[in-house]
């Protein structure tokens, strides 16, 4: 067998596995390169010469930088501070955030910052009293009005017929 077919064989089950999630998607990634090996397409060298990049090493250490800080219970307290401080107000949360990120940032790389503050910008949208902050919008195309928002609402009408609040400009 050829070593290209030999190798999309391997992407479609690897693409199977993943859509599938029979197998967490860090085992299927460590099986593939595995799997390259054992059918010689690619060396030994080849196959590791990944792990020993910064890029690899730095997200590596950022999943433990994270994991410690969120295991400290860190994390969760400045969500919790947050939340004391900003009460219901959306506006003084959002200003919040962005002030305690970008100072983190200064001295933190953005990746770590991110990552940092993801864990706490969804916990306060699970406590939030705002439907607008409880369905995830990351595309930020809704408008936030003072009634309550029903994203899922009416949407079998065409665009133009629908009730929905959230769909007016």
């Amino acid at each position: 067998m050829s070593p290209i077919l030999i190798t999309l064989v391997l992407l479609a089950v690897a693409i199977i596995l993943f859509a599938t999630e029979k197998l967490p998607v860090d085992v299927v990634g460590l099986l593939l390169v595995v799997a390259l090996v054992l059918t010689q397409i690619l060396t030994v060298n080849e196959a590791v010469a990944g792990f020993g990049s910064d890029i690899i090493i730095t997200i590596g250490g950022l999943f433990i930088l994270v994991g410690g800080l969120t295991k400290t219970g860190l994390v969760d307290l400045i969500g919790r501070r947050m939340h004391r401080i900003a009460g219901d107000s959306q506006f003084v949360l959002t200003a919040l955030i962005m002030a305690t990120a970008a100072l983190s940032a200064s001295v933190l790389k953005n990746t770590t910052t991110t990552a940092m503050f993801l864990p706490v910008v969804l916990g306060l949208a699970a406590k939030a009293k705002d439907a607008a902050l409880k369905t995830p919008d990351p595309v930020g195309v809704r408008r936030h009005t003072r009634r309550e928002l029903h994203p899922y609402r009416d949407l079998d009408q065409p665009c133009g017929q629908r009730g929905d609040a959230a769909l007016r400009l």
